[in-house]
């Protein structure tokens, strides 16, 4: 969908737009753009004709003109509410006899309304852009997706061939078009295809960049567009090999035993030194490194974390950086050096480094040919450090071992970035000791790290665990076969014998504070206690926060993979449904802007609350006063367990989910949640909204379900006790402490 449809100046102003409901003889209102007319210099009151390019056989005129909207029927009509773009020419007759000429375009959205924005070149002060063929509310279940846009270029003397084309996508990849001789021999209309786009929330933002022929002057930035879409899982894209949907009829049991065994390290103090390198932007797998940080006795362990990207550099760092403080946590920052372009064209010239794979079209490097040149240049220097050339990749591996070796880990611990730079950390642990057992754990699949980089693999749940991108295939193949290590050295080899070993560790929550009984915070401003009895329906209160209303939440990140943008989508169906529904998302994130966009596009404004990011005991109090989650999450390959889903049902809420990746762990349809099969993506929002509909409607289902949330929670070791306990024995398993 296009953002709002407000991309100034191509759009005009609101006295240009108007709607009304589709009826049977297809009436489209509309208004004529004041440019028209003071761009012909019509005078007061004048004739307007209107010729629609493409009928130019129906032309209706309208005397005496005053601007306010007019109405069109049969052939007009029918054209403009098919969508799309159409061009007009419009006539102006003035009072002295003589006339004149101006085309102008009307961009239509059918969506229950017919709505129409105006384009007039005439009103244009530089290039302009937008999108004409993805429509507010897309969504497919396609990987590659083809937009149609439209170029327009002011009326004084531009050109195409001063014209390129700016895409940025989602995750931040951007890159420029030049617009060749379809585009200009089409009037400006073009297309642009997106491939291997995975499920989730995304947006696109097209924009003009142009020079306008003065000294000195640049390149210039015209007009854009920012459009979102949705991507979901088709339904091939399920079961447990394909990585999408588990059959949750048949669920899997956890592995209670690791497989594969590693031979146990000494340690040389009396604690156990455990070193965690990440990022500090906070999610769902920092979370489980902090309720560690919070419950490993400091008597037995020594920790530390640390980041090799500077504070400035990171999103979002300030709520882990704190968090790191408060639980006494040292946290080491150690940013990496940075290459200039005259080292990259040294590095190209004598040593070798494929500059043609290295540099994207948006001005930003390949980190996979850095990743590989350094490699690289370390074999060649037999792995000595010191020999390392050049100056940019000895600093690198200089700066990340003296940051190991200033701490000595028994054990480094990172989280799986699905980036080929992993391999810079595990390589840099390796060459200052061998004894150090790596763990990577898997809050993503498809690693990046080879056989002999780590010792252990923990994931959330036997169905990451188990994954083929982590034990077998092409991609990310962990397990190293014997034969691979017969006569390398110990760095080669990777560790001190023996072989991966996998474990599952679910991930906890502390139940004494995600429980089902305390403070509840509301929209209102109200906030009271929550009980038990107003939990069994004993108070006459329907929903948490004793009003009409009922509260369906979101809980996550407002990022592309969480389809926070499918969420909204179900809002607005469930509130045509419902006037009493009421939508609070709990997140804060890159996409947070956007959503809100969306949202007012959607004419759900009203009724969606965005919270940004919310933490600890204001958390708890927020969800408490939610009555429904729905995550709509569909990119398996990021949601190995989802944290969230377990906060609520600790709290009794029950949750809507499609049930995909490591959720199938837990998630039972129709006991302890409610999931959602579609076959098609035409009909998934309106299966989501039956099944939150059915939520709001019965109160007894909302309990039941809400009470077998907490027994799963309670039952199946979800707890922050039972978790950190098997961390400890992982821990302990693998170094002896003297």
């Amino acid at each position: 969908m296009i953002k709002h449809y407000v991309p100034p100046p191509l759009f005009l102003g609101s006295n240009i737009m108007s709607s009304t409901s589709i009826n049977d003889e297809v009436v489209v209102v509309m208004a004529i753009p004041s440019p028209v007319t003071s761009k012909l210099s019509c005078g007061d009151r004048p004739t307007i004709c209107l010729t629609l390019l493409d009928h130019p056989e129906e032309a209706p005129c309208f005397s005496e003109y005053s601007g306010s909207p007019v109405g069109f029927t049969g052939i007009i009509s029918e054209a403009i509410t098919r969508g799309g773009l159409r061009q007009f020419e419009a006539t102006c007759f003035k009072s002295d006899g003589t006339s004149g000429g101006v085309r102008f375009d009307v961009f239509n959205v059918n969506d229950g309304t017919i709505k129409h924005r105006f384009a007039a070149p005439s009103a244009l002060s530089v290039p302009s852009i937008f999108l004409t063929s993805l429509p507010l509310g897309y969504i497919t279940s396609s990987s590659q997706i083809t937009f149609e846009y439209r170029i327009l270029l002011p009326f004084n003397g531009f050109e195409f061939t001063n014209v390129k084309i700016r895409v940025q996508l989602t995750n931040g990849e951007s890159f420029v078009l030049d617009v060749d001789d379809d585009i200009v021999y089409n009037g400006g209309l073009g297309t642009l295809t997106m491939f291997g786009v995975d499920p989730g929330t995304h947006t696109i933002d097209i924009r003009v960049l142009f020079f306008d022929g003065s000294v000195n002057s640049g390149v210039l930035e015209g007009s854009g567009v920012r459009g979102t879409f949705d991507r979901v899982l088709r339904a091939e894209e399920g079961g447990f090999n394909g990585g999408g949907r588990l059959m949750l009829s048949n669920p899997l049991s956890m592995t209670e035993n690791p497989l594969g065994r590693v031979a146990k390290t000494t340690s040389c103090k009396n604690k156990i030194r455990l070193m965690f390198v990440g990022m500090l932007k906070f999610d769902g797998q920092k979370t489980i490194w902090l309720q560690q940080f919070s419950s490993l006795p400091k008597t037995r362990y020594e920790l530390q974390y640390n980041t090799f990207l500077p504070l400035d550099q990171q999103d979002d760092a300030e709520y882990m950086t704190s968090a790191l403080r408060d639980r006494g946590v040292q946290l080491r920052v150690r940013g990496l050096p940075r290459v200039s372009e005259g080292e990259v064209f040294e590095s190209a010239s004598e040593y070798g480094m494929d500059i043609d794979r290295l540099m994207k079209s948006n001005g930003g490097v390949e980190m996979d040919v850095i990743v590989d040149f350094l490699l690289l240049r370390l074999e060649e220097a037999g792995n000595d450090v010191s020999r390392v050339e050049p100056h940019w990749a000895r600093k690198t591996w200089e700066d990340m071992t003296e940051e190991i070796t200033r701490f000595r880990p028994d054990i480094l611990v990172f989280a799986n970035a699905r980036e080929s730079t992993d391999r810079l950390l595990t390589t840099a642990c390796r060459l200052v000791s061998s004894r150090t057992k790596i763990v990577m754990e898997l809050p993503n699949l498809f690693p990046r790290v080879k056989g002999g980089d780590v010792d252990v693999v923990i994931g959330p749940s036997e169905w990451a665990v188990q994954h083929w991108s982590v034990r077998g295939g092409e991609v990310g193949r962990i397990t190293k076969e014997p034969a691979e290590s017969a006569g390398k050295s110990d760095l080669e080899k990777g560790r001190d014998g023996g072989e991966t070993s996998y474990h599952v560790i679910p991930p906890g929550v502390d139940t004494s504070l995600f429980s089902l009984e305390g403070s509840i915070s509301c929209s209102s401003g109200e906030n009271r206690n929550y009980t038990r009895q107003d939990f069994d329906g004993i108070t006459a209160t329907p929903f948490r926060c004793n009003t009409p209303h009922v509260k369906i939440g979101f809980v996550a990140r407002i990022s592309s993979e969480k389809s926070p943008g499918v969420f909204l989508r179900v809002a607005r169906e469930v509130s045509k449904q419902n006037m009493f529904a009421r939508f609070v998302v709990i997140g804060g994130g890159s996409m947070l802007a956007d959503m809100k966009e969306t949202a007012i596009a959607y004419g759900i404004d009203g009724v969606v609350t965005f919270l940004g990011a919310v933490y600890n005991e204001d958390l708890r109090s927020v969800m408490r006063g939610v009555d429904i989650i729905v995550n709509p999450s569909m990119r398996y390959e990021s949601e190995t367990f989802c944290i969230a889903n377990i906060e609520a049902m600790s709290l009794g809420i029950p949750v809507v989910s499609f049930g995909i990746g490591g959720t199938g762990q837990y998630l039972r349809d129709g006991i302890n949640s409610l999931v959602v099969y579609a076959e098609k993506e035409s009909s998934l929002i309106g299966e989501t909204a039956v099944k939150v509909m059915a939520l709001i409607e019965d109160r007894e289902l909302r309990r039941n379900i809400g009470r077998e949330g907490i027994r799963t929670v309670m039952e199946g070791g979800f707890d922050v006790a039972s978790f950190v306990k098997k961390y400890e024995e992982l821990y302990s398993s693998l170094v002896d402490v003297d």
